[in-house]
């Protein structure tokens, strides 16, 4: 398929400049390593300099923070709806910032709609309300601990998770455990 080909072109070159954050990974803090550069630790991949472990957070065009191309966009979101099944779906919940441009796109094609979890507790400081169905996550990460808030996902709901990457799986797991707490169903969970 031509069209195929020219998406894996695309990302090929892509892949080819890629850059990467790393950040101290907490679970191996005080802990040192010999040699330097990739080495897999616990089957994760663990970037070693001097001695100290870093996570490697990779800069990809589909991190949402770089140029977002639409055949990419759309390209991803066929992907997506080809191997979930989202007639099983009532809403799609992503987290944010990453994952809201392609779940936006996902959204479009599935006529599903989009819950975002957000680092922003909704919150009326003069009169004390908050949505009443707002759900607090607390998200353990290898970069550390942190809140996300969700709305508009109740009980019984069917969700797809998505996110544009895992790096050390935190947020989704932390996620699941809630929704499961709220009785939420959960369908699938998609990273691209």
């Amino acid at each position: 398929n031509i069209k195929v080909n020219f998406m894996l072109e695309l990302l090929f070159k892509d892949l080819q400049q890629i850059k990467a954050i790393r950040k101290e990974a907490i679970e191996f803090s005080g802990m040192k390593f010999r040699g330097q550069g990739l080495k897999f630790i616990d089957g994760k991949p663990i970037w070693i300099q001097n001695g100290k472990p870093y996570y490697i957070f990779l800069l990809m065009k589909l991190s949402g923070r770089f140029m977002q191309h639409p055949a990419i966009l759309n390209e991803i979101s066929n992907i997506i709806a080809r191997i979930v099944d989202f007639s099983k779906v009532d809403k799609i919940l992503t987290l944010e910032t990453m994952g809201i441009h392609i779940s936006t796109a996902l959204s479009l094609r599935t006529k599903k709609p989009l819950a975002i979890a957000g680092k922003i507790k909704y919150y009326d400081e003069v009169t004390s309300w908050e949505p009443p169905h707002q759900i607090e996550v607390t998200k353990k990460t290898g970069y550390g601990v942190s809140k996300l808030y969700i709305n508009d996902i109740f009980p019984e709901d069917k969700v797809m998770i998505f996110d544009s990457i895992i790096s050390t799986g935190g947020s989704f797991s932390s996620l699941i455990k809630k929704l499961k707490e709220k009785q939420i169903k959960i369908v699938d969970a998609v990273a691209v």
